[in-house]
């Protein structure tokens, strides 16, 4: 069945010590997704997922700055507390926070 409606795209990202790198990863990250839905290639509900992975740098903190500096409503940052799992663990969280009601 084909409704002509774009796929939506979750970008699950397990951030483990990432405090140099987010910033512009995120910025990257947020740029593309943002092209991506004015192109109408992925659905405006498409999100990025920033997951912590347990992380003993500034790497949650620096999440939560992302979310609240967030200037477009429908790229959403989520965090879990810091508890080491692994980028599974961190990848297995985010799919279940896009698969939430």
């Amino acid at each position: 069945m084909n409704n002509n409606r774009p796929n939506t795209l979750y970008l699950v990202v397990p951030c483990y010590n990432e405090e140099e790198a987010l910033p512009h990863s995120a910025q990257v990250m947020r740029e593309k997704l943002s092209r991506l839905m004015q192109e109408g290639k992925v659905s405006p509900e498409s999100k990025i997922l920033l997951v912590n992975d347990g992380s003993r740098d500034k790497t949650w903190q620096l999440i939560h700055s992302l979310c609240d500096a967030a200037k477009v409503p429908v790229q959403e940052y989520y965090t879990r507390p810091d508890l080491p799992g692994g980028s599974t663990l961190g990848i297995h969280t985010g799919l279940t926070l896009c698969c939430a009601p």
